[in-house]
């Protein structure tokens, strides 16, 4: 131990008595094809049987299956080195970048005019248009906000297509209760050192990949139970988002939509409670007749408020008219208790998610006095699944819930970054090499847990979420606003003169050119019908006698995801894209016909009784009716929101005006207080009385109690001043400290 004076510590270079020694080394690139084994030797002990080390042929393998060897092998050590585990997951990650803006950079608009030689000279001068493509290049990469933006206009669809979704879901494991995940741990990692002595939670954090697995393996079973044995009824379609948060464990966020389920706003309230109460419970199980689903729901299914889930609201002390403010549960526990079902309208139910107060339920099941802090469950689901579920029923006809719910589903990460160009300002280097600069600095922004890290190389295909649905994307904008893949530069160099710039693709090409016999078929029954395939199979698409692909009829019906066009903000586009998609045309003329805009092409088109039109009339009105009901349900809550606001404006007026007798109109206490506090400093964001109760809301029960700690001895200090306090006992003097 080394004793110094503090003092001379004081007086001498801080900076350079800590400085750390500086590297003067070249880093290692993170191309070098040697980084894996200098990385890590102690894995690699030979220096061999990295990636890209040469093999046999038919001992060869691509990264994702590399990554699946490594983790998986009977060789644990790979597995059990967290950082081998999230170097693998970062090289995944780059490859996925690197992929991204290779595809960016042959996804072009505005350029099908240009030959070839015009075309490479843009890229090599670095265009705006190539450039703005790059802001797009990380919709393929787990996390960012452009992957999210992609998944909603898959979900958006999948709802236009199938309706509200029925049920709302979530499944979170309970893996430090699950004896068959402990024991089989444990039965895999006997020559660990120190197994036996190793607690279950120490256990699971040294093994995230044979964990994860686990996991995954139990959901994907009640998934399969789901989707066969019917506990919620015929399963149409589903889509599950894997969500990471807390401990880093994956949880299940699951949309069902049922056949034949019944709709608010359509159906009766006899309908929809009956549907509701055959397949949702919040009924605590008899212990003698149901033991184990007595146990699991007693102990994942029963709430227990804690800081994640307490809000601060306001209230009025007794014997006073001024507010107080108070804990209370967002989800709204302890729900009431009622021998009946409840339903409630969806207008209230929003208007509680919005001012994002408690939740308010769009229904009450019936409960006993214990069950109020029951969470709701499927009595087949708890039971097999063995952890905590929710599950909400969601179906009503304005989408509005809906919405609610798939943005809640699909929020992006709070440590993403958004696409920057000041970070590829330089213009050294090739065209990829300056748009992966900033691409890449979302690696260093990337939150991830080990968990997911796993799931991502070996559970979920490197995505985020699954769906029962295909998906295929159709530009539904105008010709010079669409994007198209370009050719590998190496095809375009072979031909300077050719204006065969684009790989063909349904909507400029297969679609134009498909039979005679399909003439009266339009591209979304097209594309419904047909996908490509490779090789020789399916038909060819011809022409000018030149082949440009094959087809081959699809086994199910996928959900075409377009361009969503606001028909009040973009009235022109929305007519051309359902155009586009529902009448049949062959050349891009056709599709506004002899009419002088597309709204005039549509309205005649739609007033014709052809059968022709009928999926024009069909899909397009469809689409109008749930832009309508959204519209009007939105108004409604705006509307209902307004007249809260008064409401809770006429309130605390009276609560803060003269009327309490006990101030006889001299008291400030912590009303006053704000105001001289706003007249004294011009730099608070605190302005009104709405500002103060938005600050305190967000208080936690600590500090909710140091915040009523407070403004009561304010108010006891002005009663002193006023002469109002009536305690004779009282000193009249508080002393608070407060750090």
């Amino acid at each position: 131990m080394t004793f110094s004076n503090l003092d001379a510590i004081l007086e001498s270079d801080l900076d350079n008595l800590y400085e750390l020694l500086k590297v003067q080394s070249t880093p290692v690139p993170s191309s070098d094809k040697r980084l894996e084994l200098l990385s890590f030797p102690e894995l690699f002990c030979h220096g061999t049987g990295s990636l890209h080390d040469d093999r046999p042929l038919e001992m060869k393998c691509g990264p994702a299956q590399y990554c699946k060897t490594r983790l998986l092998s009977g060789d644990a050590r790979f597995r059990h080195n967290l950082q081998y585990v999230f170097y693998l997951a970062g090289e995944q990650m780059r490859r996925k970048i690197a992929q991204s803006i290779y595809g960016a950079l042959r996804n072009v608009h505005g350029l099908d005019k240009l030959t070839s030689g015009e075309l490479l000279n843009k890229i090599k001068s670095n265009d705006d248009v190539i450039k703005r493509r790059i802001s797009a290049s990380l919709r393929d990469v787990p996390g960012t906000k452009q992957y999210w933006a992609s998944v909603k206009s898959k979900l958006r669809a999948q709802t236009e297509k199938h309706g509200p979704p029925t049920f709302f879901v979530t499944f979170s494991p309970a893996e430090y209760d699950w004896p068959e995940l402990i024991g089989m741990l444990r039965d895999l990692n006997k020559d660990l050192p120190g197994v036996d002595s190793m607690s279950d939670s120490e256990l699971l954090n040294k093994e995230p990949a044979l964990t994860a697995q686990f996991i995954h393996t139990k959901f994907k079973a009640l998934l399969e139970f789901i989707l066969t044995a019917e506990p919620l009824g015929k399963v149409k379609s589903h889509f599950v988002r894997y969500e990471y948060q807390g401990r880093g464990t994956v949880h299940f966020h699951c949309l069902f939509w049922i056949k034949d389920a019944p709709v608010i706003g359509e159906s009766t309230e006899e309908e929809v409670s009956t549907f509701i109460q055959e397949r949702i419970t919040c009924r605590l199980p008899d212990k003698t007749l149901e033991p184990t689903l007595h146990r699991i729901v007693k102990k994942y299914q029963l709430h227990s408020c804690r800081k994640y889930c307490l809000r601060s609201v306001k209230a009025l002390s007794k014997g006073r008219k001024r507010r107080r403010f108070t804990m209370a549960c967002r989800f709204g526990f302890p729900l009431p208790g009622s021998s009946k079902f409840h339903l409630r309208d969806v207008m209230s139910s929003l208007v509680g998610r919005f001012r994002r107060k408690f939740k308010k339920r769009l229904y009450d099941l019936p409960r006993t006095r214990e069950e109020r802090n029951m969470n709701a469950y499927n009595p087949a689901c708890s039971l097999l699944w063995g952890g905590n579920m929710d599950i909400q029923f969601m179906s009503e006809n304005s989408f509005s819930i809906c919405d609610y719910v798939c943005k809640y589903i699909l929020k992006e990460e709070v440590s993403n970054i958004n696409c920057d160009f000041s970070k590829v300002t330089d213009t050294s280097g090739t065209a990829f090499q300056r748009y992966s600069k900033f691409a890449y600095a979302f690696l260093k922004q990337r939150e991830m847990s080990a968990n997911e890290a796993v799931d991502l190389m070996l559970l979920t295909g490197g995505n985020l979420w699954t769906s029962s649905e295909k998906y295929v994307w159709v530009p539904t904008t105008l010709p010079e606003q669409r994007s198209r893949t370009l050719k590998k530069i190496s095809e375009l160099e072979k031909d300077a003169t050719s204006k065969e710039l684009f790989h063909p693709d349904f909507l400029h090409d297969y679609y134009p050119n498909r039979a005679k016999k399909e003439d009266n078929v339009n591209l979304f029954r097209f594309i419904s019908k047909y996908e490509r395939v490779y090789g020789k199979m399916g038909f060819p698409i011809r022409v000018n006698g030149k082949e440009i692909g094959r087809l081959k009829t699809r086994t199910k019906e996928p959900v075409i995801y377009h361009h969503h066009h606001n028909i009040k903000k973009t009235p022109e586009l929305f007519y051309y894209s359902m155009l586009s998609l529902y009448k049949p045309w062959r050349k891009e003329s056709d599709i506004m016909g002899k009419s002088k805009s597309y709204q005039e092409e549509f309205l005649r088109c739609s007033d014709d009784p052809s059968s022709d039109f009928d999926d024009l009339r069909r899909f397009s009105g469809r689409k109008l009716d749930i832009e309508k009901v959204r519209a009007e349900m939105l108004s409604k809550v705006n509307e209902a929101m307004e007249a809260e606001n008064t409401r809770d404006d006429k309130t605390s007026t009276a609560a803060d005006s003269g009327d309490d007798s006990e101030d006889n109109g001299q008291s400030q206490g912590v009303n006053g207080a704000l105001d001289n506090y706003q007249q004294s400093s011009g730099q608070s964001s605190i302005k009104t009385q709405e500002d103060l109760d938005a600050y305190v809301s967000t208080l936690n029960k600590e500090q909710l109690e140091a915040y009523n700690k407070v403004t009561s001895a304010i108010e006891h200090m002005s009663d002193h001043r006023n002469g109002l306090c009536k305690d004779k006992t009282c000193t009249g003097q508080v002393l608070l400290f407060i750090s």
